[in-house]
């Protein structure tokens, strides 16, 4: 995590009106199912699809010799993806069913320059049947050493039943706090790495700045229902000061992305995400 997160910082916030119906959202693709794969660099997009049967969501811990013995891609160089789409599926643990399904996208198609949005796909029962609306985008530069957030964007309520319609415009000055997205992505970069030390990180959110920890919690196999059993770093990020964390679950398989997310608050409520379909090239 070499630039983002050893930030010692200060961000310019920059608030302003925006159109209520942007034609944004469609940076964020259609909804059509994505397909479960890793699309190698020398070879040129084209419909394959894997597949795993279902099965119970579970962690296995091991060792940090066995892990990196059994899986040498911690311990290699990554390439980042130029596109990267995420479904997800939200729970939360005070409500019994599904909450959401939410969609990630990432592209680096201009030279030097990303786009990240995070919204709700149209699948999702929040969306259907609580008519909630939440849609962020962000924009930036690609760096040698990673992303490096310029604008962000944010639309709507930020949770289901929510009746918050605001919009937010955010400009950030080079070098000073990341967004929560950007940061999610970031790994691609800089993986972090068994033994590594704790890090600071200003993440920026909800308009404002606040300084977090994150550590490397350990290497796993994690089994999940849609991508099978796949070996992850489990990283943990703590707000400075106050209760609450978020877990990621890493996979090198797909580019030190997180297939797997866990938000707990200061009372213990939980959020957990789990990646149901993946596409990375």
């Amino acid at each position: 995590m070499a630039v983002a997160c050893s930030l010692a910082l200060h961000a310019l916030l920059v608030f302003k009106e925006r159109p209520s119906a942007p034609a944004r959202r469609t940076t964020q693709g259609t909804d059509t199912p994505l397909t479960v794969r890793t699309i190698p660099a020398d070879e040129p997009p084209g419909p394959q699809e894997r597949s795993a049967p279902p099965a119970t969501p579970q962690v296995a811990v091991r060792s940090a010799a066995a892990a990196a013995s059994a899986d040498p891609a911690f311990l290699s160089a990554v390439t980042p993806a130029s596109l990267a789409n995420i479904e997800y599926a939200v729970t939360r643990s005070d409500q019994r069913n599904q909450l959401e399904v939410r969609r990630m996208h990432f592209e680096s198609d201009n030279p030097g320059h990303y786009r990240l949005s995070d919204g709700l796909s149209e699948s999702s029962p929040a969306k259907l049947l609580l008519g909630a609306q939440r849609y962020v985008e962000v924009t930036g530069k690609l760096t040698a050493s990673g992303l490096v957030p310029e604008e962000l964007y944010e639309q709507g309520a930020q949770g289901a039943g929510s009746s918050d319609a605001q919009e937010r415009h955010v400009t950030l000055t080079e070098g000073t706090a990341i967004d929560r997205i950007s940061l999610y992505y970031q790994f691609m970069f800089a993986p972090p790495r068994l033994g590594d030390a704790p890090r600071q990180v200003l993440l920026l959110e909800g308009g404002r700045t606040q300084a977090h920890t994150y550590e490397v919690v350990g290497q796993e196999l994690l089994t999940t229902a849609n991508l099978g059993t796949q070996p992850v770093l489990h990283i943990r990020l703590t707000p400075n000061g106050s209760k609450g964390s978020t877990d990621l679950w890493l996979s090198p398989t797909f580019r030190y992305l997180p297939i797997r997310m866990r938000q707990t608050d200061a009372a213990g409520v939980t959020v957990e995400q789990e990646a149901t379909s993946l596409l990375v090239r």
